[in-house]
């Protein structure tokens, strides 16, 4: 048992595991092996494995803190927060000198957003092993979430001059300077965590959100998609990856990565906003509306619904609810460019419509006998932006529901200012004929 324990400190978890099982068949009560076995699984990321044995380590031994520690571990690592907090808890209760349960229970409250309920367990691991570089991170990333920043930042520079390659500290330091709008900085300390440990899943969310807010969307993905790999039930990924595919314009993939966070919870508020925004980008308005009653019933305050129903509202052409819309996001979220984007947009559309000019949808037809058989689908229901994205043949504004932006009068072809004048806002042609096919054209206003 000791020889296994001995193994596993130095990293050799194969032989670590081949010495305990030796152990249990000399010996099958001995807690120390169950106890290791379950340290490899946990290392190994077999959490089902490792807290079966962790329960047998305890049955044989139940006055064992250390494994009572070890399953709350387990417990939180495999999001069971529920038993994680009990079995952390009395483990403390038995043995209030070991520091680990109060480093995993920090950390459990961490991950939950509650930095005050963290700080007191930061506060006790740190008195207890106050050389362990793991202390000084928690403890200065709880301080600077609390609003003391300096003292926060000093102490992740001391787990630094403790531990240089620890890989927590620079991924503490880079989402505090995320979250004072430094982002490049937050960036170049979130890569040397990944590089340090490519499994650092906090690490991961951290650049994406970074990358996602100076507008990196194809890197933002990328690093999502890393993420999600690592961990396929990370709702607050699926949230970002969904809105990063909106933004580029990939509209199927974000309703398919919207869906898995609502398969995970369908009371995630943030997951029906986003399935919104992706009906939205897809021209699938029906659709988007009763994402966002739903997103809204969940969580009134969620800003990604506002600015989602301000897409929807600028895509048809109602620049001033949309501007509303817009201003809501902001007030909620004043980081979110995205909505200033388009804030400023749909003021610049506002203006223009009213200084006389066209916004212009078109879809660009094989054939005239497909754009009869288009005319009739939107008839029947289908929306107009749906089709010029799924059907259309022009490259320029497919990708955009067809949108061909504001234009006057004298930017257009005299065939399609002859069609365009004998509709209202909202309606759409006939079949135009031009040198390029067979369209179909919508006044959107």
């Amino acid at each position: 048992s000791n020889l296994a324990s001995a193994m596993f400190n130095v990293g050799k978890y194969g032989a670590a595991a081949d010495y305990s099982h030796r152990a249990l068949k000399i010996d099958s009560t001995s807690g120390q092996a169950y106890e290791c076995l379950g340290i490899v699984a946990l290392k190994q990321g077999h959490f089902d494995e490792c807290i079966a044995y962790f329960k047998k380590a305890i049955q044989v031994d139940s006055a064992c803190s250390s494994a009572r520690s070890n399953l709350g571990t387990a417990y939180f690592m495999s999001h069971r927060y529920k038993e994680a907090v009990a079995f952390l808890d009395s483990s403390i209760a038995m043995d209030s000198s070991q520091f680990e349960p109060y480093i995993s229970m920090a950390t459990f409250y961490i991950g939950m957003k509650d930095y005050e309920k963290a700080y007191p367990y930061c506060q006790k691991a740190k008195e207890l092993a106050p050389a362990d570089a793991r202390t000084w991170v928690n403890y200065g990333f709880v301080q600077a979430k609390r609003g003391h920043k300096e003292e926060g930042m000093e102490s992740l520079r001391k787990a630094l001059q403790m531990d240089s390659a620890n890989s927590g500290a620079y991924a503490a330091i880079g989402t505090i300077y995320g979250d004072n709008l430094l982002f490049n900085l937050a960036i170049e300390n979130l890569t040397k965590s990944i590089r340090l440990d490519s499994t650092s899943k906090p690490a991961y969310f951290q650049l994406a959100l970074a990358q996602f807010r100076l507008g990196k969307d194809s890197e933002t993905i990328l690093n999502l998609k890393t993420l999600l790999s690592l961990d396929s039930s990370l709702l607050e990924a699926y949230k970002l990856l969904a809105m990063a595919y909106t933004l580029s314009g990939m509209c199927k993939d974000a309703i398919a990565a919207s869906k898995a966070a609502i398969a995970i919870d369908s009371d995630y508020a943030d997951g029906h906003s986003s399935l919104a925004a992706a009906y939205i980008c897809d021209g699938s308005y029906q659709e988007a509306d009763q994402s966002l009653r739903k997103s809204l019933k969940l969580d009134p305050g969620d800003y990604y619904a506002y600015f989602s129903a301000g897409q929807r509202d600028f895509q048809l052409g109602v620049y001033d609810l949309a501007i509303k819309e817009y201003r809501k996001t902001l007030e909620i979220n004043p980081t979110f460019q995205a909505a200033r984007k388009m804030l400023t947009m749909a003021q610049y559309y506002r203006k223009e419509i009213k200084a006389g000019k066209y916004r212009v949808r078109n879809i660009l037809a094989k054939n005239q006998q497909q754009a009869s058989d288009l005319i009739l689908l939107i008839k029947n229901g289908s929306t107009f932006e749906h089709l010029a994205r799924e059907e259309s043949l022009d490259d320029k504004t497919r990708e955009d529901c067809g949108d061909m932006g504001i234009m006057s009068r004298q930017d257009m072809s005299p065939t399609f200012r002859e069609a365009l004048s004998k509709l209202k806002p909202g309606e759409i042609s006939g079949i135009v004929k031009s040198g390029q096919g067979y369209h179909i054209l919508k006044r959107v206003n």
